[in-house]
């Protein structure tokens, strides 16, 4: 269940940030030039809710090296967080920036890769909600092999998903 179980520690680290704290960050680690995704890159998530609403939101990467948190990478992007599991092969795209300017949903992509794309759920709303929401899923839940699991999975446990995908941009 990692992705999920990523999914679930990041939007608890998102909460965090929407409040306005978070603490002492990690020195920078380098990221293999191979790696999928790079600072200063442009990614383009499209995704439909839940309740059927088209999203698109950009996430332009700025040049800072990530962080590294165990596997995964820590990408810093004006407008939430964006965290690339290169061993996992998942991806976490947030876009937080307009529930705190303007008080609009809060968009996570909790996504997997299918080539240089990445597919899976989209988790739309208050971050209260969709937090009570993950906290739904337990430890022993199911591991999905597929963006179509994921979304499957999350909702058997009740959690509002729609679907996503992110692309890089041009």
């Amino acid at each position: 269940m990692r992705p999920l179980l990523l999914a679930s520690c990041l939007i608890a680290l998102t909460s965090v940030a929407l409040a306005g704290g978070g603490g002492a960050r990690p020195a920078p680690a380098a990221l293999p030039g191979t790696a999928l995704v790079q600072p200063g890159q442009s990614w383009v998530m499209n995704g439909t809710t839940a309740a059927g609403e088209p999203v698109q939101v950009k996430f332009a990467l700025t040049r800072k090296a990530p962080e590294r948190s165990g596997t995964d990478w820590n990408f810093d992007a004006p407008n939430g967080p964006f965290t690339y599991s290169p061993d996992e092969g998942t991806l976490f795209a947030a876009d937080i920036l307009p529930s705190l300017t303007t008080g609009a949903p809060v968009q996570l992509c909790v996504a997997m890769f299918d080539g240089k794309e990445a597919r899976g759920a989209l988790l739309s709303g208050r971050m209260d909600d969709i937090d009570a929401q993950m906290a739904q899923i337990p430890d022993d839940a199911p591991e999905p092999k597929n963006a179509a699991e994921i979304v499957q999975i999350l909702r058997s446990y009740g959690v509002a998903a729609g679907t996503c995908t992110l692309k890089r941009g041009a």
